[in-house]
């Protein structure tokens, strides 16, 4: 069974709920043990998910009424394939 015990937000990523993200998790220190364990997890970043599947890696961005950043999407499942393949 996965679970939280406690959940702590800082100010990086910011979710909203009932919003669909692909979060990015590592491992935690334990003090307990000494080591980096996968019993606490930390997000250290979150893209979000669109009703079409589309993970949002780079929102674009326009400073000044200048295109300064290109968005950059792709589908979930192209996602979940080149993931997949870095085993």
């Amino acid at each position: 069974m996965v679970g939280a015990d406690r959940i702590r937000t800082l100010d990086y990523p910011s979710l909203h709920a009932a919003g669909r993200y692909l979060l990015v998790l590592v491992p935690t220190l334990d003090v307990t043990v000494g080591a980096l364990t996968e019993s606490r997890l930390t997000v250290i970043d979150a893209f979000p998910v669109d009703p079409r599947g589309l993970v949002h890696l780079q929102e674009q961005t326009i400073e000044q009424g200048q295109v300064s950043g290109t968005a950059i999407t792709i589908p979930q499942s192209s996602l979940a394939s080149e993931l997949a393949a870095c085993k």
